[in-house]
């Protein structure tokens, strides 16, 4: 049957074909993803058994998710291991990077989404959802209607900063263009 289908030739319109084409290899990228993010060999039995619990946690924060939908499946994912806090950084199309740092021995963590000078990003939306699929649906008390500016590397540097688990919320510009956002707490 699929030999005689191949024989009459299939017809699909071009633009369709190119659209099937481009799902199968953004699908065979995020699965390559998916199989390459793996611990490095010889990281502490602690870290390795908290593991699967780390990678659901970076895949269900509010940048991933945010990411995912606005760029498709990451194409890649690295995980490191560097005096016990565990990195898992996500790319995405268009340079999108997704990261996140975890510190399980002292309670801390670091998400952040580089974003080479898109426009366009509701930001203060985004960072509150972050917030709270952090710390929960109560927040860590920032106070978002009092922004502390600062000139960071690349620009100028919004933070908001809680009063529960030493939270802060960060968004860095160049000029009118975002190029990251970040959450970090310790509690």
């Amino acid at each position: 049957m699929a030999r005689a289908v191949l024989r009459q030739g299939l017809r699909i319109p071009h633009p369709v074909a190119v659209i099937l084409l481009a799902s199968m290899l953004n699908g065979a990228a995020a699965l390559a993803a998916e199989r390459s993010c793996a611990l490095p060999d010889g990281v502490a039995p602690t870290v390795a058994k908290a593991w699967p619990e780390l990678r659901r946690a970076a895949e269900r924060s509010a940048f991933f998710r945010w990411a995912a939908k606005k760029f498709g499946a990451p194409s890649a994912c690295q995980a490191t291991v560097i005096d016990g806090a565990v990195a898992i950084s996500y790319a995405f199309a268009k340079a999108v990077r997704f990261t996140t740092t975890v510190s399980p021995a002292i309670e801390s963590s670091l998400y952040r989404l580089e974003l080479p000078d898109l426009a366009g990003i509701e930001t203060m939306p985004l960072l509150r959802q972050q917030e709270k699929a952090s710390v929960g649906q109560d927040g860590c008390g920032i106070d978002w209607s009092k922004p502390i500016t600062s000139t960071g590397a690349s620009g100028p540097v919004t933070s908001f900063v809680g009063d529960v688990c030493n939270c802060q919320a960060r968004i860095e510009t160049s000029r009118t263009r975002i190029r990251s956002l970040e959450f970090r707490s310790a509690c």
